[in-house]
């Protein structure tokens, strides 16, 4: 598999970002996908934006695989969700360079919270500082 390219999300893809979000969110078993869920998330991902949210995703060729929500005006990463069929392939890890190489710039802290560690998958606290936050769920619940 190449690697997709991370490039700044355009507003068409929005449905599609959120549906990414609610796929990667319900493989963690958290949570069952749902109607209503996929509406939450719909509606919001403009008003994160709309309150502060740069949102970068992961192009494969068409494909989002994923998608990456930092806070530049309050300088912290806010969500990330790989795809399902694109977990276990080191796109997580990319995503986090990503975002390192912005922090470079923009003095970006990650937040990341406690999860756990999935089969197979690393869990983002690997990266992340002990000081950092992390919502518990997509929805914001």
């Amino acid at each position: 598999m190449s690697a997709p390219m991370i490039r700044p999300a355009r507003p068409d893809e929005y449905d599609e970002v959120a549906r990414v979000w609610m796929e990667s969110w319900v493989s963690t078993g958290l949570e069952d996908a749902s109607k209503f869920l996929l509406a939450q998330l719909r509606a919001r991902v403009p008003r994160e934006i709309e309150n502060g949210w740069s949102l970068f995703v992961a192009d494969d060729g068409g494909t989002l695989a994923a998608m990456l929500a930092l806070h530049l005006p309050k300088r912290y990463l806010d969500q990330l969700f790989v795809a399902p069929a694109y977990q276990g392939h080191s796109l997580g890890r990319q995503l986090l360079g990503f975002t390192r190489s912005l922090c470079l710039t923009k003095s970006i802290c990650a937040a990341c919270g406690r999860t756990k560690r999935r089969r197979g998958g690393m869990s983002a606290r690997v990266f992340c500082s002990k000081k950092s936050r992390l919502s518990r769920s997509p929805g914001g619940r």
